[in-house]
């Protein structure tokens, strides 16, 4: 999995590659429906969005919007523990999710 923060539109890009778009898209669902349950502000993904994901023989972009930015949060530190990546991508996954998370709760500062 590939993730990139855009600081310029405030949104943030994964992609999946082929081989872990399943497990991916199944943790990614459930988180999805885990915060929305908590009333987390979640993207409308449409009819069978996850199902599309799973199915995937190709890399799939996912563009989140700055304001779903705690669901993207929520998903990248499941899937920093769940899924199974290269010991290597990982720790750069986790760096980059302290960063996120950093940005996006500055963001959420009043002034």
């Amino acid at each position: 999995m590939n993730a990139g923060y855009d600081r310029e539109t405030g949104s943030l890009s994964i992609c999946f590659r082929p081989g872990e778009s399943w497990e991916a898209a199944v943790l990614m669902q459930l988180v999805w429906e885990d915060e929305r349950r908590k009333g987390t502000i979640v993207p409308d993904y449409g009819e069978d969005f996850f199902g599309k994901l799973t199915r995937s023989r190709e890399e799939i972009p996912i563009a989140i919007d700055f304001e779903y930015l705690e669901f993207a949060i929520a998903f990248l530190k499941e899937a920093c523990t769940e899924l199974t990546e290269s010991n290597a991508g990982m720790i750069a996954l986790e760096k980059f999710v302290i960063e996120l998370s950093a940005l996006c709760s500055a963001g959420k500062t009043i002034q």
